[in-house]
């Protein structure tokens, strides 16, 4: 069997991404001290397909309706929810999603997942500049930087997480093929990654042919 994305001109389909992370920091001095972070973020994702050219290349709009933010720092509990009010403290902490929230973008991707373009996000650089207080003060060289870092530090990242590039060869069970990502920062340094799959079983769900694929995560710092 083969893999791809059936993008349909004119449907709108909606998602339910959720993000759970632990982290754990270690300091050691004389003694040592540690922090411990917990992180659920649920996003609503609605797209709108715009166009397919040839069965093959999709343009897509991608707006995110609702976020909730979950945080736990040493038992200290934070939360974010999408549309009500924030004050100063709580903007600078959820600035990420809070730019993002019925702020729609639009992207070219391959059947096979492959992105191609992010594209008419201009709304989007604007409203974090205005949040971030630099509307009045920011220039044309700092928003061109600001610009690319919105654009592959945010919007990139967060489409990968929904749509994977598919391999383009037949599968079968136990099938693999593996992704090499793009460099991420963690901290000082920059991390790169791979993503392992594996195809470890087949089922029926009524009439169709569900594969059941697995994967795993390799990093070199």
């Amino acid at each position: 069997f083969t893999l791809a994305y059936n993008f349909k001109e004119g449907e709108s389909f909606s998602y339910r991404l959720t993000t759970l992370s632990h982290t754990k920091r270690s300091i050691k001095t004389d003694t040592t001290m540690s922090k411990i972070f917990d992180k659920e973020i649920i996003r609503i994702i609605k797209f709108n397909t715009v166009s397919v050219e040839n069965d093959s290349i999709a343009e897509v709009e991608f707006n995110i309706t609702n976020v909730r933010v979950n945080s736990d720092v040493n038992g200290e509990n934070l939360t974010y929810q999408s549309g009500e009010p924030l004050d100063s403290t709580k903007l600078k902490i959820f600035i990420e999603y809070e730019g993002l929230v019925n702020n729609p973008f639009y992207f070219r991707i391959t059947k096979y997942g492959e992105l191609l373009d992010v594209y008419r996000f201009d709304n989007v650089i604007d409203k974090y500049i205005e949040l971030s207080g630099l509307k009045d003060s920011i220039k044309i060289e700092e928003k061109a930087i600001f610009k690319n870092e919105i654009v592959n530090n945010l919007l990139k990242p967060l489409l990968n997480q929904i749509f994977r590039e598919l391999p383009t060869q037949q599968l079968e069970l136990n099938s693999t093929w593996d992704k090499v990502m793009d460099p991420a920062p963690v901290f000082v340094f920059q991390v790169q990654y791979t993503n392992h799959y594996k195809v470890s079983d087949l089922k029926m769900l009524n009439n169709d042919r569900i594969a059941i694929i697995n994967g795993t995560t390799t990093a070199i710092a």
